[in-house]
């Protein structure tokens, strides 16, 4: 019979989790006494805007930082990490909104996999040697909200195919792996993410991460914090912390003349998984991948004994976005954090675990106003 580790019930929860702890933004914004962009025009102190003021020919360089780290028991694994360099320019600027240029021009992966059987990072670097040099163009609304990328079905194809290139990997290292899950399954499930202009803006985590705020308004809340409660109905819950303000003497870059009228904004989220979605998530993945041909029956029951013989299955994450602004809406400063954590009981031994997602991104130089 099939025995399915804890890691491997662990894995599957968190790819629910990290979706339910983004920073709903948008909801945040538009929820709290009913702010948005117009009416908070009339009252510019009660309010943080995040509008593009960008020029023609402006560039701006940022170092983007990604890392994936486990804590088990006492130890701390960095599963994978990725270090790149990039610019983002304006190509043209109307009063229809902007037209930019996004191209990274160095990626690395210093410190991946440590500890771990495969070597994500050959297969990440396979992925990304592709993109250093790569200009992608896409729009922005007048307000600086990300709307569309050029030619994004191309940057599709390229994706779906690298994706395939590490699935293959993977099963080739790990034999074991075809006699519990079918690998057209997997392709299938991984790149269905991918299928639209907006799957495909969200795989470009850089530039998500720089706009994701843009034509947003959000209450002045200075030294207090607002938190936002959902529905305690609701599927998974979560609790919203917002704290916004303008930034400090002390807090200003010193190449940034304009910094005395900076401003940042502090998202914190939580969520608790309910046992029940737990349970559900897990048996619909299996059903996906599980290989009918190769024992889907005795796959299903190894998988169900699993889900039974864990006790007291919990999982609870939080996350964390703070973002910094100059006062013509360039990002200067984002750290956004994701740390799940699922406790459970299997076979009377107590097992904890969590994962951390952790992204930053920090200007490093930039031009503006060369008209």
């Amino acid at each position: 019979m099939q025995r399915f580790p804890f890691f491997l019930l662990l894995s599957t929860v968190m790819l629910v989790a990290w979706g339910a702890l983004a920073p709903r933004g948008a909801a945040v914004a538009h929820s709290v006494e009913g702010i948005d962009v117009d009416t908070a025009a009339a009252a510019p102190d009660t309010s943080v805007d995040v509008i593009a003021y960008f020029c023609k020919r402006d560039t701006t360089c940022y170092t983007y930082e990604h890392s994936r780290i486990k804590i088990k028991g006492g130890d701390t694994t960095v599963m994978s990490s990725v270090q790149e360099e990039f610019y983002v320019t304006v190509l043209d600027s109307t009063a229809q909104g902007y037209r930019m240029e996004f191209c990274p021009t160095s990626i690395v992966f210093p410190d991946a996999t440590a500890g771990d059987s495969i070597d994500f990072s050959s297969m990440l670097t396979l992925l990304a040697k592709n993109m250093v040099g790569r200009k992608i163009v896409f729009t922005l609304s007048p307000e600086g909200k990300l709307e569309h990328i050029k030619n994004w079905k191309a940057l599709r194809r390229e994706l779906k195919d690298g994706f395939k290139h590490m699935i293959d990997s993977v099963f080739n290292r790990l034999p074991q792996l075809d006699t519990v899950f079918d690998r057209a399954s997997v392709y299938d499930l991984v790149t269905a993410q991918y299928d639209s202009e907006e799957d495909v803006i969200n795989s470009l985590g850089e530039l998500s991460l720089l706009f994701s705020c843009h034509g947003l308004s959000f209450p002045l809340t200075a030294d207090s914090t607002i938190v936002i409660d959902d529905d305690p109905d609701a599927t998974m819950p979560q609790q919203v912390a917002l704290n916004t303000g303008i930034l400090g003497a002390d807090d200003v870059d010193p190449f940034d003349e304009m910094g005395e009228y900076d401003y940042y904004i502090d998202l914190r989220t939580h969520t608790d998984l309910p046992p029940s979605m737990i349970s559900l998530v897990l048996k619909s993945t299996m059903a996906l991948l599980g290989d009918s041909e190769k024992g889907s029956a005795e796959v299903t029951k190894g998988f169900d004994d699993a889900v039974k013989g864990m006790k007291d299955l919990k999982c609870n994450g939080d996350g964390r976005s703070v973002i910094s602004y100059s006062v013509n809406g360039w990002p200067k400063h984002i750290v956004e954090t994701k740390q799940v954590e699922v406790t459970g009981t299997q076979d009377g031994k107590s097992l904890r675990e969590s994962r951390i997602d952790l992204k930053s991104i920090d200007w490093s130089s930039r031009s503006w106003f060369n008209f």
